[in-house]
């Protein structure tokens, strides 16, 4: 009586398949790398009439990482509570921002 026509949807699935895919390689291009250039002279390197640096580096107890640890302290004397801290985990991104001024406005309001 009502005859069925079958259509199959084998290419519309192999479409969206090569979508995907081109999606895929497409998106695999786009993802964040770090720059691993080297740092220039920063702070630390330079100096500063505030601030003494020192630089201490780590290896792993497998030797495939290798980490370098900044410390600065000010040329001041320690108030009775202590210097306040800051840690950064990637200092890196940061040692080439600070300057001798943001430095000067940092050791005095260790006076303070």
């Amino acid at each position: 009586m009502y005859a069925r026509e079958y259509r199959s949807t084998r290419p519309h699935k192999a479409i969206f398949f090569h979508l995907s895919c081109l999606t895929l390689i497409c998106s695999a291009q786009v993802y964040a790398k770090p720059d691993m250039r080297p740092l220039g002279p920063n702070i630390a390197d330079k100096g500063s009439v505030f601030y003494h640096f020192s630089v201490t580096s780590f290896d792993s107890v497998d030797g495939t990482r290798h980490y370098r640890v900044w410390t600065a302290v000010p040329n001041t004397t320690a108030p009775a509570s202590g210097y306040p801290i800051l840690y950064m985990l990637d200092g890196n991104a940061v040692m080439d921002r600070p300057d001798d001024e943001l430095l000067k406005q940092l050791s005095e309001k260790h006076r303070q």
